[in-house]
């Protein structure tokens, strides 16, 4: 089974928005199954944009965390007449009248763009046990089988919304137990690509080959466990490096440049066939395998 494992989920929208009873909610449904964070770099963002602080650094901080595709994000935005009701109610430590006003105004400006993001879900109500439902749904639905079509849907999504339709440096990680269902050689057979594949396939394959067999510098027989099961070259996908740690097969896929819409869907399914296998050569004692990308060039080409 092919899994999209979150790393976090981060609560974000204004003050009085419901934040803190919504993590309150989910931690109740799930028994606090996910580490949720009471706001993230985008409240950072927000803030330094309102108080004339370091806008660039703040932003970057934000591009880098929202990057990571295992991050994931909840936006809660009320009307202001919501929070307007909850500060007569109960009013707050910080805020006026009008400084909550004017922090509302920015952080609405933030969910006209973010929220169309795959890994940020928005959403225009108050906290309640229905939309913690909501929400632990959603994010139950991203965590568990997914197709390698819904996963290049995701990154996709992602990068057409991301400013300029380039990110640099997008991360994601997959989980497979094993079954590798979706594992397809005529993936190799891609018109357009299937001379580029063959010649990584067949270089990687020899590599492990040649390791285990000892035609390395150190005239050296290597393991499962060796750190020399690697792919290196300038090409788009320029990475390849197994490690077999701790029950789990890590396999870091590195791409200097990846042409979304018209190469990384051949690409994702060449690697996952890729990883099954390297699975069936160095996977032994290993509970699951471990796929972490890297696309130090996502984009989109007009």
């Amino acid at each position: 089974m092919l899994t999209f494992p979150i790393n976090m989920i981060s609560i974000e929208g204004p003050d009085l928005s419901g934040k803190t009873t919504l993590i309150s909610d989910i931690h109740k449904k799930t028994d606090y199954r996910w580490h949720l964070m009471d706001r993230s770099k985008l409240s950072r963002m927000v803030f330094s944009k309102m108080y004339n602080r370091d806008v660039d650094q703040a932003t970057r901080e934000f591009y880098e965390e929202v990057s990571n595709l295992n991050n994931r994000y909840v936006f809660m935005m009320p009307t202001f007449e919501v929070l307007r009701e909850r500060y007569n109610h109960r009013g707050d430590e910080i805020h006026t009248i009008e400084s909550l006003k004017d922090s509302y105004d920015y952080f609405y400006k933030e969910f006209a763009r973010w929220p169309a993001l795959s890994n940020v879900y928005g959403i225009m109500n108050g906290a309640s046990g229905r939309l913690a439902s909501m929400v632990v749904d959603y994010h139950n639905c991203i965590e568990k089988n997914l197709s390698l079509k819904e996963i290049y849907g995701q990154i996709g999504n992602f990068v057409k919304h991301f400013p300029n339709k380039e990110c640099n440096q997008l991360t994601f990680t997959l989980h497979d137990d094993g079954e590798f269902k979706e594992s397809d050689i005529s993936s190799m057979s891609e018109e357009s690509e299937k001379e580029y594949y063959c010649h990584i396939y067949n270089t990687l394959m020899n590599k492990i080959d040649d390791e285990q067999a000892g035609n390395n510098p150190y005239e050296r027989k290597e393991g499962i466990g060796s750190r020399r099961y690697v792919f290196t070259e300038d090409t788009c996908i320029s990475m390849i490096h197994i490690l077999n740690r701790g029950g789990v097969l890590d396999i870091r896929f590195v791409c200097r440049s990846t042409d979304i819409n018209n190469k990384f869907q051949h690409d994702l399914k060449f690697l996952y066939f890729i990883a099954s296998e390297c699975w069936s050569l160095l996977g032994e004692g290993c509970n699951f395998c471990r796929m972490h990308f890297t696309l130090n060039s996502a984009h989109i080409l007009e």
